[in-house]
């Protein structure tokens, strides 16, 4: 498990990968609030 919260602070642009596919990407003040995936919304 990575620190979610980590990334959040420090990155520029973020890629959630799931079983090896990429499932979304974009930057990482946007990631999150505006998940368009549901595994995304789900960290």
């Amino acid at each position: 498990m990575h620190n979610i919260q980590q990334a959040k602070r420090i990155a520029d642009h973020l890629v959630f990968i799931c079983d090896g596919k990429v499932i979304e990407q974009g930057p990482s003040s946007a990631m999150f609030s505006c998940a368009k995936d549901s595994q995304t919304k789900n960290i």
